[in-house]
């Protein structure tokens, strides 16, 4: 009973479960119009357990994500010898988690047909992703090329060469073994060289990331060799500047830094950083200024900051990609941010204190 003695009737737990499940599934599906996002702040509103419920979900959420990732896997790779019982009973849930999992997936913009009329030895391509957009490209040797958002890349093979140069953005690159052409990325006054190999190339703020998953790589600068007109002409010599990288390092340089450091990198949190390539942004624990920078990465809309002093907040979530609109939603839900619009491209983030 209230204090002006109406009287009301509290809603059982399944029931308000069951609406944060809802919810939650709207959210993730990435198109909440203006009108159900009102309907959201009010259902929150309404009940403190509605928050509590929904908190609950999204960790439950993140559960099923990773048994459907580990479920498709177990269709595509045998079971090793003595997981075979534990794994199996999983199986009966794959199904029912795919409706989940699979459904949120940006799906990948394939071009089998791309290179049809082309002679493999010899092509010239300019690939480029607007905002939010990614796209994986089919080579005709079987490389591969994948592109982030905002990315520029010119690719050209010859009988003689597969020479790529990265402009702008973020490329993965599974490259096919080919003994008489060296495959090399052109990055901000470095050549990266692979045979037979995965790896990433990502250029920020003036900086650029090469991350080997698979094989190895070779990295050198343009300047290597005095005199040259074509800085592929570094590809195949030798030098005291070259940097070897192996599966799971990587290095950052600037145009013009002579020295490089080769370090290891966090298997996890390189995964969560080629979620792009499934359409999807997830973190775990980054602080918020790096993840407002990310999707800085993927939206026109600025995210700006009250004060320094929550910079350094944890944000945890799985996004769509560029995602703003559920970025804001999570981040007030999870961490008690104001989110405030300042223009239709301006959003500050600010203490609910404040």
């Amino acid at each position: 009973m209230t204090d002006n003695g109406n009287v009301f009737t509290l809603r059982p737990e399944e029931t308000v479960d069951a609406e944060a499940a809802t919810w939650l599934v709207r959210l993730d599906r990435g198109d909440l119009s203006d009108a159900e996002r009102q309907e959201l702040r009010r259902w929150l509103a309404a009940d403190a357990r509605h928050v509590v419920a929904l908190k609950s979900n999204m960790s439950v959420w993140e559960d099923f994500d990773e048994l459907a990732r580990d479920l498709v896997l177990l269709r595509e790779t045998p079971p090793q010898a003595g997981r075979r019982h534990r794994r199996s009973m999983f199986v009966p849930i794959v199904w029912a988690l795919s409706g989940i999992a699979v459904v949120s997936l940006t799906a990948l913009a394939l071009l089998p047909g791309l290179f049809a009329d082309r002679v493999p030895e010899d092509f010239k391509v300019v690939l480029e992703t607007g905002l939010a957009e990614h796209k994986t490209v089919p080579l005709p040797d079987a490389s591969e090329a994948s592109l982030n958002s905002d990315t520029l890349a010119e690719i050209e093979y010859t009988a003689e060469k597969r020479h790529v140069r990265l402009i702008r953005g973020e490329a993965r690159f599974r490259i096919a073994h080919d003994p008489n052409r060296a495959f090399a990325v052109l990055a901000n006054g470095r050549i990266i060289e692979a045979v037979g190999t995965a790896f990433v190339v990502r250029i920020d703020n003036g900086e650029t990331l090469v991350s080997v998953s698979e094989g190895r790589v070779r990295v050198a600068a343009t300047h290597d060799v005095a005199g040259s007109g074509d800085p592929f002409d570094v590809v195949g010599t030798s030098g005291a500047g070259r940097r070897i990288l192996h599966s799971g390092e990587e290095l950052v340089f600037a145009a013009a830094q002579t020295e490089v450091e080769v370090r290891e990198y966090d298997p996890s949190a390189f995964e969560r950083r080629l979620a792009w390539t499934e359409g999807r942004m997830i973190f775990d624990g980054e602080p918020l200024h790096e993840v407002i920078a990310e999707f800085a990465r993927h939206s026109e809309i600025t995210i700006e900051l009250s004060k320094p002093s929550i910079a350094d907040l944890q944000v945890t979530g799985n996004f769509v990609l560029g995602d703003v609109e559920a970025f804001l939603e999570a981040i007030e839900i999870a961490q008690g941010i104001k989110a405030e619009r300042l223009a239709d491209d301006r959003v500050l983030l600010a203490a609910a204190a404040e």
